[in-house]
């Protein structure tokens, strides 16, 4: 794939136009960086970056990264209940290390949850002032 084959460009769209754009979607959603991304596509990294500043990549990239989240804490709280049980289990285990390291790791776990709980309500409110101060009318 080269930069002729990434498809054409609508920068009024709100959708990704091309498959090159799809991929560069889901390696930036799963953390690949740019050059990384253009690398692996086959692009010029200055592709990468001018679909990058279009507002509508950015959404669909954001987008991704959600359901990605989604996933993941689908998968992991579905997994967690089992989890927890072995970490109480180890809180009552008659050696005090290994209650210690569990206790440690149950209270880790929950400052960290209530973090990024925090942290995505955060990010929601601010995405929603920048989505107000360019588009007045949404509000």
């Amino acid at each position: 794939m080269n930069d002729e084959d990434a498809g054409q460009v609508d920068e009024t769209s709100a959708e990704v136009t091309s498959i090159a754009e799809e991929l560069a979607v889901e390696m930036l959603a799963n953390g690949a960086k740019q050059r990384q991304t253009a690398e692996a596509l086959n692009v010029s990294p200055k592709t990468i970056q001018r679909w990058n500043q279009r507002p509508a990549f950015r959404r669909r990239v954001r987008a991704r990264q959600s359901e990605i989240r989604t996933e993941f804490l689908g998968r992991v709280q579905s997994n967690g209940l089992r989890s927890l049980d072995i970490f109480e289990e180890a809180l009552d285990s008659p050696f005090a290390g290994v209650q210690w390291a569990a206790a440690k790791q149950l209270i880790d776990w929950t400052i960290r949850a209530g973090r990024l709980l925090d942290n995505e309500s955060r990010l929601a409110e601010l995405e929603q002032r920048v989505q107000n101060l360019s588009d007045p009318s949404a509000t």
